[in-house]
């Protein structure tokens, strides 16, 4: 057997071994994300096809700008944040964030410290106001040109779809205040 291998021939590395599946088990067992692969959950369904796709469009002054051009980094940021936004938009600003520290701090804490760990960790509805204008200075920082106003929308696209004629849900849409 591979572990017995491993015990006569490197202890340091077979009790590394050990330590990694009972620390995994431990996880698994409180159902903590540690390691996606090692969640059988995350892999266990098959995803059903779908006609079109959920996208985030960035309308300029000069039309939709295309994301594309923009580092992998770069467009998660500038995406993921927005995307991350327009859920919490529709949840009315509430951070999803707070259900899971109540969850997992509420066993282990008073509510004084629950209340301190929530302030730190979770956006605060008044935070939110606050995104559009960053998310401009980003976007305009990334991406070599410097825009006053853009509008995010939200949408679906089929494959092979042109961008003339999209309609969606607004995001948001801001205008810079800069000069």
């Amino acid at each position: 057997m591979f572990l017995t291998k491993v015990y006569r021939e490197w202890k340091l590395f077979f009790y590394v071994i050990i330590v990694f599946i009972a620390g995994q088990a431990f996880f698994m067992f409180k159902g903590i994300e540690n390691v996606p692969f090692f969640l059988y959950h995350m892999f266990s369904t098959p995803h059903a096809p779908a006609d079109s796709v959920h996208v985030l469009l960035v309308n300029t002054p000069h039309g939709y700008f295309n994301t594309n051009k923009l580092s992998g980094r770069e467009r998660e940021m500038l995406l993921n944040s927005a995307n991350y936004y327009d859920e919490s938009k529709q949840r009315n600003f509430q951070d999803p964030l707070v259900m899971t520290v109540r969850k997992r701090i509420a066993p282990i804490a008073d509510s004084t410290e629950l209340a301190q760990m929530e302030k730190k960790l979770v956006n605060q509805p008044a935070a939110f106001d606050e995104f559009p204008a960053w998310w401009l200075r980003y976007f305009n920082s990334i991406q070599g040109q410097r825009f006053d106003s853009v509008q995010v929308i939200s949408t679906f696209i089929r494959p092979g779809d042109s961008t003339d004629n999209i309609s969606g849900q607004e995001v948001f849409s801001i205008k810079s205040t800069d000069k």
